[in-house]
């Protein structure tokens, strides 16, 4: 094979490479957007699921942390009532790592779309300053979307926020499996109260070999082996807060007190309300070295709450009904940890490093075979 030859298969081979690196081995945390998309590593994104098996109509557990380390502020309209979350937020899911993604949202948000819903319908939003943080909550309608996050088939998802102009964060994918054919409206009442003229129910279910009480639509509780279960409803006389108590009578385990309105646990035990437990460890992770809430930005106090007149969307619950402003934050759980996992390294290294300096190496490789041929010419 001549020089010549030798010298176009290698500019051939590199210009292949170099496509297949754009194309092939592009950062997986792009997966399924559209072309032209860059990672913002400056916001972070920490997605925790409590319970990797859920019922078909749950409205299941799901905490989304955001936090911003650049020196920019981060705008934020999810956490606003008016605002739905589905126009910064996108859901991804996956049949498997590497699968295909089986999500097909009504739209992918763009930047121009958050700015003009901001500045021309409300000239209100969230923004978090460096350091800050907010915690989402989809039981509660702050992780809001108008398709199925769980399309038939998924085992993990992700959650990815539109922080500017083609720019994303990106959470890691957290495992979660929904049984179609369990559903909480088929399941057995044994226990109701009424609020506000409105029935709700409280169910037993066996689940996976476990079992768990639900209130409502919502995992309140795993049922700890022999207990005899106990409710009390009643609305506190100072605070007129909605109060429902759980009493595990025959074991040694303290009643649980969630707060009905906020859908919330004032008091619990970790072991049987593990969605508890890991919505403070993820607070306080978000929060850093911020030692109370009264620290956090104004986004992080402001959690909103279900929307009692609006329908939900195809994949959401029957809201509760409105009602006083709970302002009381729950205790720490009893002997709950106080460890939180570490946030990642602030610049790591992008995962296309690598077949940029493979392409590098092969066109530095090609100019020095074809200055070897000239000189021997």
């Amino acid at each position: 094979m001549g020089v010549t030859s030798k010298i176009t298969a290698i500019c051939i081979f590199t210009i292949v490479l170099v496509v297949g690196t754009q194309n092939g081995f592009a950062d997986d945390r792009l997966f399924g957007l559209p072309d032209g998309q860059r990672i913002n590593e400056d916001v972070q994104l920490v997605l925790k699921i409590p319970y990797e098996v859920v019922l078909y109509d749950e409205s299941h557990h799901i905490y989304l942390g955001v936090k911003n380390r650049s020196d920019e502020a981060l705008k934020l309209i999810g956490s606003l009532d008016v605002a739905p979350a589905w126009h910064q937020f996108l859901y991804q899911s996956r049949s498997a790592p590497d699968g295909k993604n089986l999500t097909n949202p009504e739209f992918i948000p763009d930047w121009d779309g958050v700015d003009n819903f901001v500045v021309e319908e409300f000239r209100h939003y969230d923004e978090l300053n460096k350091g800050e943080s907010a915690v989402y909550m989809r039981h509660r309608g702050g992780l809001k979307a108008n398709y199925d996050i769980l399309p038939p088939g998924t085992r993990e998802i992700r959650i990815s926020l539109l922080t500017g102009p083609d720019e994303w964060a990106f959470s890691d994918w957290v495992p979660i499996r929904r049984l179609d054919n369990r559903r909480l409206v088929e399941e057995k009442v044994i226990y109701e109260y009424e609020w506000h003229n409105i029935p709700f129910r409280v169910m037993k279910i066996e689940i996976d070999g476990e079992v768990y009480l639900f209130r409502h639509y919502t995992l309140l509780a795993k049922l700890p082996e022999g207990a005899t279960l106990r409710f009390e409803f009643s609305i506190e006389e100072r605070t007129k807060i909605p109060i429902l108590k759980t009493y595990f009578d025959g074991v040694d385990v303290p009643s649980q007190i969630t707060r009905v309105q906020a859908i919330l646990e004032r008091e619990w035990t970790p072991e049987i309300a593990l969605h508890a437990t890991m919505l403070e460890e993820l607070r306080a992770q978000m929060r850093g070295e911020r030692e109370t809430p009264e620290e956090d930005a104004p986004a992080q106090q402001h959690i909103p709450e279900p929307d009692p007149v609006a329908a939900p969307p195809a994949d959401e619950v029957p809201p509760e009904p409105e009602a006083i402003e709970d302002t009381v934050s729950p205790a720490s759980p009893p002997n709950a940890t106080q460890d939180t996992a570490p946030e990642p390294a602030t610049d790591p290294t992008p995962a296309r490093t690598w077949p940029v300096l493979i392409v590098l190496l092969l066109i530095a490789g090609g100019t020095t075979l074809m200055l070897k041929h000239k000189r021997k010419g």
